[in-house]
């Protein structure tokens, strides 16, 4: 039920409005918020050549209906508002929470963590015997760059790393990809869930603290890596091709070097990393052309994707998953064929996979 008063929603709109209407492109804006907050509504019926009263008026009737989604966009949100519309925004979300007590972690909660991912991840088939995880594209192939992350990534210091892809891969695919491997290099576990920093033309990165503060109820950012025993910590800072490249240089430049200076000391003799992705989303050749700091601590590296998958090693990959599932070798083929079938870039062959496994559980 959304607790809010006809004035309050009223208000909100308004706030929503006025907003959008500063920026210079709204709804490429309102895209990266809605991918970034992961709300869950139909995308398909916002349209977003609309004038921005008319657009937001759209977007407004859609995530009003669920609180849980509201509520996880105006955090997002938040921090891009004036101090007196950001306090009006924080009271719209307290009212938004449900009513239960809050649980604070203890020493053991990275245990709890771990054995909570496991019985999420881990789905029986409907045919038998072995167990197939929700996530098992994430472990297939993306060999290279799984070498260059670990090449580069050591056990102690902050390492700055940039990928650039469609949203969905990148955050169902290659970032968890890389979570994955941190942990199983350093045999440890990182600080979850990752701190999340959607990157906007009319917003700089230089105040990491107050960014924090406001956004995450992070005094600064050296309180991240004060935990006993210690965690390792990870940034991902999303970035649109929306912003000039010049400007995102100096910016990204000038953020690590922030970083280095505040984070050094508290990483000394600890055996802890800080680990920033720059994600940069939808921008393939503009962010191969305008990410390049060699200058930047441990240099910020770029970790290249396939463009597309081989699709014969792929379906070679994917039988051997179905025949230890004991499905019939008639569905085998089908499958197969379904993937042969999608055009061989990373997106619409992920999606097929996605929608294969889905099948597989719900038969369940």
């Amino acid at each position: 039920m959304l607790n809010l008063s006809i004035d309050e929603k009223i208000q909100l709109e308004e706030i929503l409005t006025g907003y959008f209407e500063k920026l210079q492109k709204p709804s490429e804006n309102l895209k990266a918020l809605i991918n970034i907050s992961e709300v869950q509504i139909d995308i398909k019926t916002i349209d977003y050549n609309l004038p921005v009263k008319e657009l937001v008026t759209n977007f407004y009737g859609l995530i009003l209906k669920k609180p849980e989604d509201l509520e996880s966009f105006l955090q997002y949100l938040q921090n891009k508002l004036d101090s007196d519309e950001r306090l009006t925004i924080k009271g719209y979300i307290e009212k938004l929470k449900p009513k239960r007590s809050r649980i604070k972690q203890t020493p053991d909660h990275r245990l709890r963590m771990s054995k909570k991912r496991q019985q999420n991840h881990e789905i029986p088939t409907s045919k038998t015997g072995i167990r197939i995880n929700n996530d098992i594209i994430v472990k297939y192939d993306l060999d290279e760059l799984v070498y260059k992350f670990r090449k580069a990534l050591d056990y102690q210091g902050v390492f700055a790393f940039n990928i650039r892809e469609d949203y969905k891969i990148l955050k169902n695919y290659i970032i968890k990809r890389i979570l994955q491997e941190l942990e199983e290099k350093t045999q440890r576990e990182y600080r979850r869930p990752p701190i999340d920093i959607i990157l906007n033309p009319d917003q700089s990165i230089e105040s990491i603290d107050n960014y924090l503060q406001i956004y995450k109820n992070i005094n600064k950012i050296t309180d991240l890596l004060i935990d006993i025993p210690p965690l390792d910590v990870v940034l991902i800072i999303w970035t649109y091709n929306i912003i000039d490249k010049h400007k995102l240089n100096s910016m990204i430049d000038n953020f690590l070097q922030q970083i280095k200076t505040k984070c050094d000391g508290f990483l000394e003799n600890k055996s802890q990393c800080l680990i920033i992705l720059f994600a940069n989303v939808n921008a393939k050749s503009y962010m191969q052309e305008s990410i390049s700091m060699e200058k930047s601590i441990n240099d910020c590296i770029t970790l290249d994707l396939p463009q597309k998958f081989d699709i014969n090693k792929l379906c070679q990959w994917f039988r051997g998953l179905l025949q230890q599932s004991n499905t019939p070798e008639h569905e085998i083929n089908m499958y197969l064929e379904r993937l042969k079938s999608a055009p061989y870039d990373l997106l619409p062959i992920y999606n097929t996979l996605e929608g294969i496994i889905d099948e597989l559980q719900a038969i369940n």
